[in-house]
């Protein structure tokens, strides 16, 4: 795949239990590391399996660049439907998952298990 575009339209079609078995939400899907990485009772569940399918599908470096953007942007428009307390109080998440996934993610795009297809 060679455009963003084809990763979400691909992403779509995925089935629940295809979903499970390369997302889990935010933070690692190993270790304990993932306890420590909050999920926000799920709120940015939704962009956080986006951006893990598309460092499973594998790709250019500028694709998981567009994957950690991606991630940001998503972030950015859940919060835009939240009270403005919650927005105002989450405002730093965006950028702080960005920069985690930007600066630690290159070791796990390249290594990580790729789709086969």
């Amino acid at each position: 795949m060679n455009n963003l575009f084809e990763y979400l339209d691909e992403y779509k079609l995925l089935t629940p239990k295809e979903l499970a078995y390369v997302a889990n939400g935010c933070g690692p899907k190993f270790g304990t590391l993932g306890d420590w990485v909050p999920d926000f009772n799920g709120l940015y569940t939704p962009a956080c399996n986006l951006h893990d399918w598309i460092y499973w599908s594998g790709g250019p470096d500028s694709m998981r660049d567009l994957a950690d953007l991606n991630l940001k942007s998503d972030m950015e428009k859940i919060n835009t439907g939240l009270s403005w307390w919650k927005r105002w109080s989450l405002a730093w998440a965006p950028r702080v998952y960005y920069w985690v996934v930007s600066y630690f993610g290159a070791p796990v795009y390249s290594s990580s298990e790729k789709r086969k297809t």
